[in-house]
């Protein structure tokens, strides 16, 4: 049985094993908040996760995000992930245990202690290596956060703008069945045909089908969300805003967003980490290729009254092979890492170019149709009403300006959801929120000048007047 030879031999591996990896503190929690915005809390995935407090007011986006990285599963998913690669860590800077023997032939017994001096060779690049492991483990783990939170806000949007259109949506189903009524009334009196009595019945069925499927989608959107923050099935004690906010602030310009991308990507980070562990892997592999496995340890044989130790050692004869295979793999996995780096170098200027143009495209939409095609909109109704006061037109063709009017509103509220949307995606493709795209505090619907028209059809008694809130 193979032990350490001298007092010296036991003292370098004391001191080898004391320089060895440890096992990541909190499993790399807190090196991953690091790479996270300030202040953001990472629960313990090992842990059942409480019910997280729910804010007292309206959910924000920022509410959402909080929550789905107490309470979401797929948060919790992610962080054991980094359970798993904070083990990895850990093997990669220690050597094999040693092995033990023991044996007994007849009178005879024999003990041994093995010990893998290759181990001892390559332990410190293999430390090295996994410790840019690690850093790749990390700052990949933060772009799946980041990601993750990316959704979260997305899914927010939706629901405030699903939330809107259903309530434009129902409106407008009221409006149609105001319609028909008034309908009804022309028709028994004998001003309008049966046609065009039917006509109007059919739009209200549509109409109402709309305002159905309207609130079908902003069920939908109401469990996605509660789904990514971890609350489906747990807590339906909480509430968005009724209205989405109007855009704000400018981005900043693409050349700037593409200099911070460097620092603030961390699948860049982690794909540049990743390079950096196959360069030394590959120094590692040429350094040792005609070196194979070696044992070093020490025998002990007792048979009677009489005792003998020695030494031994065992080596790989580079007879068949002299390491080619383990040089090849470790050229490709260096080619494929800097293949990988060059690759997301473009990908990440391609993302954030798109994503800017989408983003002041979709602003530039939401403001046309704010300046030009609601006031639009409105002044035609007016028009028209003016024309009907005057019975220069009939009622319908005054109501269908009013329902072209409610149609402008939905393509507006589409707009500005697809513009915080697009917003969402610039952030990802940046690496970093944007907070000047968020100072602003109006809300979409606030100003009077796009308040919703009444959709009862003028101002003759005969007509029936909605008066609902802004959507």
């Amino acid at each position: 049985m193979t032990r350490p030879a001298s007092p010296a031999l036991a003292l370098l591996a004391g001191l080898l094993l004391a320089g060895c990896a440890s096992l990541p503190a909190d499993r790399g929690r807190g090196e991953l908040a690091a790479r996270l915005p300030a202040g953001t809390a990472l629960p313990d995935p090992a842990q059942a996760a409480p019910l997280p407090e729910l804010p007292t007011g309206p959910l924000g986006p920022d509410d959402a995000v909080a929550l789905a990285l107490a309470a979401s599963p797929a948060v919790r998913a992610i962080l054991a992930g980094l359970g798993q690669a904070a083990a990895d860590r850990f093997e990669s800077g220690r050597i094999h245990n040693p092995r033990l023997s023991l044996g007994r032939l007849g009178e005879e017994r024999h003990a041994g202690l093995d010990v893998v001096l290759s181990d001892l060779l390559s332990l410190p690049a293999r430390s090295r290596i996994g410790a840019e492991r690690w850093q790749a483990d990390l700052a990949q783990s933060a772009h799946a956060l980041q990601a993750y939170a990316g959704q979260v806000r997305a899914a927010w949007y939706r629901l405030v703008a699903a939330g809107q259109i259903a309530g434009l949506r129902a409106a407008v189903a009221d409006a149609a069945g105001a319609r028909v009524e008034l309908a009804r009334r022309f028709h028994a009196a004998g001003n309008i045909s049966a046609l065009q009595l039917a006509r109007e019945e059919a739009a209200a069925t549509l109409a109402r089908t709309d305002a159905a499927r309207a609130r079908s989608e902003r069920l939908a959107a109401r469990m996605a969300l509660a789904e990514l923050t971890g609350l489906a099935g747990r807590s339906n004690a909480w509430r968005t805003p009724e209205r989405l906010p109007l855009p704000a602030g400018e981005p900043p310009a693409v050349a700037a967003l593409l200099a911070g991308t460097a620092e603030h990507r961390q699948d860049l980070a982690a794909a540049r980490a990743a390079l950096a562990a196959g360069e030394r892997g590959r120094r590692l592999a040429r350094r040792l290729a005609w070196l194979g496995e070696i044992e070093l340890g020490v025998e002990r044989e007792r048979e009677g009254d009489e005792r003998r130790s020695g030494a031994s050692i065992a080596l790989e004869l580079p007879l068949f092979h002299q390491g080619q295979a383990r040089r090849a793999r470790a050229d490709a996995d260096l080619a494929a890492a800097d293949a990988q780096v060059a690759a997301l170098q473009l990908a990440v200027q391609r993302q954030v170019r798109t994503a800017a143009e989408r983003v002041a495209t979709r602003r530039g939409i939401v403001e046309t149709y704010r300046d030009a095609l609601l006031p639009q909109r409105k002044a035609i109704v007016e028009r028209e009403q003016e024309r009907y006061d005057f019975m220069l037109i009939g009622a319908f063709d005054l109501i269908a300006a009013r329902q072209q009017e409610y149609d402008a509103w939905q393509a507006w509220l589409e707009a500005i959801r697809d513009y915080w949307l697009a917003v969402v995606e610039l952030e990802l493709a940046a690496g970093r929120p944007l907070p000047q795209l968020h100072a602003g505090t109006d809300s979409a619907g606030s100003a009077d000048v796009l308040a919703p028209p009444d959709a009862g059809g003028g101002h003759d008694h005969h007509h029936h007047h909605l008066h609902g809130d802004t959507p």
